[in-house]
């Protein structure tokens, strides 16, 4: 499929390289204790791990999770890199940040990385099985809106109007 949509073989090795080296897929041909260094190639048998798993369902969903990765993700929008700047808290003394800006900040990312999709969603039509691509960003929200709606009645809660 993803090669019928344009991927080449070696994009396709190397993303699943990534995934390797992150621990996310696992092979049966590769063990630890003995190998060093393994490179996927287009006859290695790939499995999700339980560490992908997780990611996939629970992680990378969670706004503390959020939180952490937009400050390793540039940001290629002036205006989105702008706002950020705008809203990102600082820590006091202690470490902590303003939650109500921890927040917005998360919004504008969320939003960012929405703007970010639309055009990869043109290409994902080249996919004949569409199950393959989802809307990641709805998703995405979905699964973060009950973080941020904790979020937002614990700010209620500290500072009632």
């Amino acid at each position: 499929e993803f090669l019928k949509a344009g991927y080449t073989i070696d994009i396709i090795e190397e993303e699943i390289q990534d995934l390797f080296e992150a621990k996310l897929v696992s092979t049966s041909e590769y063990s630890e204790d003995v190998e060093e260094e393994f490179r996927m190639d287009t006859n290695s048998m790939i499995s999700i791990t339980s560490v992908g798993v997780y990611y996939l369902r629970s992680l990378v969903n969670r706004v503390h999770y959020l939180d952490l990765i937009l400050e390793d993700t540039p940001i290629y929008d002036d205006t989105y890199f702008e706002k950020l700047i705008h809203v990102f808290p600082d820590s006091d003394e202690y470490g902590n940040r303003d939650l109500s800006k921890r927040s917005e900040t998360i919004k504008i990312f969320i939003e960012y990385l929405k703007s970010q999709e639309m055009p990869d969603k043109k290409f994902n039509s080249n996919f004949d099985d569409q199950t393959i691509m989802f809307d990641v960003n709805s998703h995405l929200m979905s699964k973060a809106k009950n973080d941020l709606s904790r979020i937002d009645k614990t700010i209620k809660r500290i500072n009632p109007a």
